[in-house]
């Protein structure tokens, strides 16, 4: 058979072939995409160990704090649980002091 037949041009490769830079482009794509994800990855969890760290004065005041569930559970004993007024939040589209003093001014009139 002749190398017309065959589709081969004068170097011997077949027309509409591929270049061969095109699989070494898609290598480099590969292993420099896995390189600099590796980094970006790194980047994470340096930042998560950097932000990790306590200041040592609240890492003392944090030793320092007594406060044991047992307390928290007789502190909820104490209070009165039974006698309770729901109060509602300001919507998203009022303004929370103007809803407050609205509230305010109604526990007012309504204790005298």
């Amino acid at each position: 058979m002749s190398a017309a037949v065959l589709g081969l041009t004068g170097r011997g490769k077949a027309k509409g072939a591929p270049e061969p830079s095109a699989p070494l482009c898609w290598q480099l794509y590969l292993i420099g995409g896995s390189f600099g994800l590796r980094e970006f990855a790194q980047i994470r969890y340096d930042v998560h160990k950097l932000h990790g760290k306590v200041d040592p004065a609240l890492k003392e005041k944090l030793k320092q704090n007594t406060v044991t569930l047992e307390s928290e559970y007789e502190k909820l004993e104490k209070s009165d649980l039974d006698n309770w007024e729901n109060i509602r939040g300001p919507r998203l589209w009022e303004d929370s002091r103007t809803v407050q003093k609205q509230q305010r001014e109604a526990l007012r009139l309504k204790t005298e």
